[in-house]
């Protein structure tokens, strides 16, 4: 069974971004592990510390995904010895085939944890053949810099992926946990690639994703459809 890691800083990170496209490859037989690098403890009060990982770990069950833990420094993460040997850890248990991380924002205008857990992933990865896709996935905020080339229609878990955003009530005051920003970053997604008119419906649910390398003839690129193509 071949196996995508999704690697994110923080708790809430890989559901935001990429938890259709996850769901759609558990779909085709891949095994889905969700890798945190800290437990987001900077974002909640001192009581409510152990409902970060609670939630998290209730979304990744309730998708039938495996949630890992790093527990560095929340806040603090730094691009070193210690981060770049706990994504190597995670790649040779692993061994994924497919590998989701942050958008390595060139700006540096996203959260400081994100751009060091991107730099590291892909210092990682870019170094070792065997992977057949590394994506960088859209920042949860926007940014004016990410340029997609890779659109996921994840239609058919849609409501999937809102049940397993919802599960993060720590957080769910932030506006880009409300369903109308996800369903609103969906939909311009869907304009902009032209998966709307490819898919002949209104509503489609898409993902969208840098593809930062991918196997020639890689079948794990066959899930999604990039700018330009046509069914």
């Amino acid at each position: 069974m071949k196996s995508a890691i999704a690697i994110f800083a923080h708790p809430d990170d890989a559901e935001l971004t990429c938890f259709g496209t996850l769901a759609l490859l558990h779909s085709l037989d891949y095994r889905i592990i969700v890798a945190i690098v800290t437990d987001g403890l900077e974002a909640v009060n001192g009581n409510d510390v152990a409902d970060r990982i609670e939630e998290a770990e209730e979304a990744s069950r309730m998708m039938g995904f495996r949630l890992i833990r790093g527990r560095l420094p929340d806040g603090d993460l730094h691009f070193g010895n210690t981060l770049i040997k706990r994504v190597e850890g995670w790649f040779a248990e692993f061994e994924p085939a497919i590998i989701i991380t942050h958008y390595l924002d060139p700006d540096h205008v996203d959260h400081q944890d994100h751009f060091v857990l991107a730099h590291a992933v892909l210092n990682v990865a870019q170094r070792r053949p065997e992977y057949d896709l590394l994506l960088e996935a859209e920042p949860s905020r926007g940014s004016r810099s990410f340029a997609p080339n890779l659109f996921v229609n994840v239609s058919r878990f849609a409501a999937q992926k809102r049940a397993a955003i919802a599960c993060h009530k720590s957080q769910i005051h932030k506006h880009y946990f409300r369903p109308e920003h996800v369903d609103l970053r969906s939909r311009w997604w869907a304009e902009a690639s032209g998966a709307r008119e490819i898919c002949g419906e209104d509503g489609v649910a898409i993902e969208a994703f840098r593809i930062v390398r991918s196997s020639i003839m890689s079948e794990a690129a066959a899930f999604g459809f990039r700018r330009g193509e046509r069914a």
